[in-house]
């Protein structure tokens, strides 16, 4: 029988966690939910795998170059098999913010576990998902984190189930598919 699984990343999460350790990203993300699902094959056995990425996009208006960029990078997401949850992107004092992201993120982990999604895997170490991570644990889904070993994040790590260090997946992925942040030196 296959095991359903749900692989959910919190893109602005996950990215701040990258950076942290040198790293500005996949060249495809698809190589990364990969590692994840050999992993989960190999603890669990067959696995059916959805793979969510969530995010937001400016307007046009707003900032029309950013704007077009993320939709070529939601769009070759989507071509992956990777389906992506947007938020909204308000600005404020001329920055940019994302909204409603981590609502989506909350709301899917919930309704994942009713129905009878037993394994999520979430990258984030944002504490806000843990009523839902409760709320999902009640219903009888075990709840894995992706976290940082440089990111304390003590709430979430007691929060859920397992935790996998994100440098442990990060020595599975082949490095040529790693894009190293080299940042200038002046």
């Amino acid at each position: 029988m296959m095991m359903r699984s749900a692989i959910l990343v919190d893109e602005s999460n996950a990215m701040e966690q990258l950076h942290e350790i040198g790293i500005f990203g996949f060249k495809r993300w698809s190589v990364f939910y990969r590692t994840i699902e050999q992993i989960l094959a190999h603890s669990y056995g067959n696995v059916e795998v959805s793979q969510r990425m969530y995010s937001a996009c400016p307007s046009k208006q707003m900032d029309i170059e950013r704007h077009y960029r993320r939709l070529r990078f939601f769009n070759a997401l989507r071509k992956d098999g990777i389906f992506v949850r947007q938020g909204n992107m308000y600005t404020i004092n001329g920055e940019l913010y994302q909204k409603g992201v981590d609502m989506l993120i909350g709301l899917d982990l919930y309704e994942l576990s009713l129905n009878s999604v037993p394994l999520l895997f979430l990258f984030s170490s944002d504490g806000d998902f843990i009523p839902a991570i409760e709320k999902a644990q009640e219903n009888g889904s075990h709840v894995i984190a992706v976290v940082s070993n440089h990111r304390s994040a003590d709430i979430m790590r007691q929060a859920v189930d397992e935790v996998v260090s994100l440098e442990s997946l990060i020595e599975c992925i082949p490095e040529r598919e790693i894009i190293i942040h080299n940042p200038v030196v002046a």
